[in-house]
């Protein structure tokens, strides 16, 4: 263990090199903090709650049945997107207003569809899908109606698109080893596949320490992912 976080400080330094070299990197989403939105257990499932940064004004913001996970801001912060596993069902894609009110599912029946983030435009979802009857396993993306449904082409878990729009980072295990997992970029595209961590790192999720990306190189780490204008 102490090894690999030797490895990850030093994995940490070489990019601290190149974010002072390549100037000033900004977040996802650019613009003011303001709630953070999260997943926890409840008596009725995992559920999605929004709370200040101090702490004040918790609020339970999904009720539905099953679990509500992996919930992502839009970058305007006005929406939430995120992942129903309903009971015995497929997860499913679903969108919501950053009360909780005008929920909105896109069923995909007997296909599962889960880990969705908004493009840094806010005009798509890119979403990891997995279809049993093809054995497709993917991402793709779609526009806020559930429409326009294009196929990427990779597979993995936690994609999120750059600020540029121009590539994809995500967690992805190797072939054959799926106790083992390390970081990518690819082009929006699919092209351009590049590895950023060894899989002796092992990286389980991404979500709170997402490398941002300019058109060459990695300049720092997002720590938070938080945005809203309430």
């Amino acid at each position: 263990m102490r090894t690999k976080i030797l490895e990850f400080r030093s994995l940490l330094a070489c990019l601290a090199v190149l974010f002072l070299a390549a100037g000033t990197a900004f977040a996802t989403f650019p613009g003011h903090n303001g709630l953070i939105a999260f997943q926890t257990q409840t008596a009725a499932g995992v559920q999605i709650y929004t709370v200040r940064p101090n702490g004040k004004d918790l609020q339970q913001i999904t009720f539905l049945s099953g679990d509500a996970v992996a919930p992502a801001w839009s970058p305007n912060g006005r929406q939430i997107v995120f992942e129903h596993d309903a009971p015995g069902e497929c997860a499913n894609v679903a969108i919501m207003n950053a009360d909780g009110n005008g929920l909105i599912e896109f069923p995909a029946p007997g296909v599962c569809e889960d880990d969705p983030s908004f493009t840094p435009d806010g005009t798509r979802i890119i979403f990891h899908r997995f279809d049993p009857a093809t054995n497709d396993d993917a991402f793709w993306s779609m526009d806020l109606n559930g429409d326009n449904r294009q196929r990427i082409g990779l597979f993995g878990f936690d994609p999120n698109v750059s600020p540029n729009g121009k590539k994809i980072s995500f967690v992805c295990c190797p072939n054959g080893t799926p106790d083992a997992s390390a970081l990518f970029t690819s082009n929006i595209d699919g092209s351009n596949l590049f590895q950023v961590t060894p899989f002796s790192f092992d990286v389980a999720v991404k979500q709170e320490a997402r490398i941002l990306l300019t058109a060459a190189t990695w300049l720092s780490w997002e720590l938070i992912d938080s945005k809203s204008e309430l």
